[in-house]
């Protein structure tokens, strides 16, 4: 989730990338040595041997205490699904069993499930369903007997589940996968700072810094997230120049969304009700995983 903190490093990334884009073991865009990264010129950077003063430049970016506001939201931000990772367990239906498999080489993962059609002589209701969250230290022969617990009178012989009384199984397999929600959506403005020891050597790092950066609109936080960026200025600053400091403010309004994240399973099995209008009157009735075709 970005905050302040993921978002102004990846701010201080993206100064860095754009001021060393051949990376930083080559010549920057100004063409001097200059340090990126979070926070202040403290006292220790001054009386350091890589300080202003040796012809080190910086740039240093934090953000504005008391320069935030939330953005307006429409109501109800709801839950978006991300990437979902493949299930590498499988099942194996013949009869009234059903043989549990985990593909080669792979670490066991995802959902396995089962749902029986049963007579009417089964000790358990008719489309009963039985789903097993699979785990790393799982096995087919842990599955096969973790689904058969669901059924009274099931027996396993390795990975393979008897479900007696039972006239159809439909297996299902499913990913596990994230979703997410916007909670909050603000604008925070954060300075970029830049530091010399000499006016040339400030106008060369804000000019470089300011064209780069002049043309991007989004960068990513630390996390990923992605942030709009939108200048909002700059000053020279010369109230340090009898110590030999010279100093740029840029602005910048970063916009980026507070998130909440949750682990979102694939769903393997449904289920409903539905008013049906009959000679005597409304009834309800239920459907499985399938809508009757007469609803849809």
């Amino acid at each position: 989730m970005p905050d302040i903190s993921s978002v102004a490093s990846g701010l201080a990334q993206l100064c860095s990338s754009l001021l060393y884009p051949n990376g930083t073991n080559a010549i920057s865009l100004s063409g001097r040595r200059t340090i990126i990264q979070r926070g202040w010129l403290t006292e220790a950077v001054m009386s350091s041997i890589c300080g202003p003063h040796t012809g080190t430049d910086y740039v240093l970016v934090m953000p504005v205490q008391g320069a935030y506001r939330t953005i307006p939201e429409p109501l109800g931000w709801p839950w978006e699904t991300g990437p979902i990772t493949a299930p590498t367990v499988s099942l194996i239906v013949e009869g009234n069993t059903a043989t549990v498999s985990i593909a080669a080489g792979s670490v066991p993962s995802g959902n396995v499930g089962v749902q029986v059609r049963t007579d009417a002589n089964a000790p358990f209701p008719d489309r009963l369903a039985a789903v097993h969250a699979v785990q790393p230290p799982d096995t087919p022969e842990t599955i096969a007997s973790a689904l058969a617990a669901f059924f009274p009178d099931a027996t396993t012989q390795g990975p393979t589940l008897t479900i007696p009384h039972a006239i159809g199984l439909t297996p299902a397999t499913g990913g596990t996968g994230t979703t997410t929600r916007i909670t909050r959506r603000q604008q925070q403005l954060f300075l970029v700072t830049l530091w010399s020891g000499s006016p040339d050597g400030r106008d060369a790092l804000g000019s470089a810094l300011d064209g780069a950066l002049s043309s991007v609109t989004w960068f990513a936080a630390s996390d990923g997230a992605q942030c709009q960026l939108k200048f909002a200025g700059s000053a020279d600053i010369d109230t340090m120049q009898a110590q030999s400091l010279y100093r740029r403010d840029m602005r910048f309004n970063v916009i980026y969304d507070t998130t909440q994240t949750q682990a979102a399973a694939q769903m393997l099995f449904g289920a409903g009700v539905v008013h049906v209008q009959t000679p005597a009157g409304p009834v309800i009735q239920t459907f499985g995983s399938v809508v009757p075709d007469s609803l849809q």
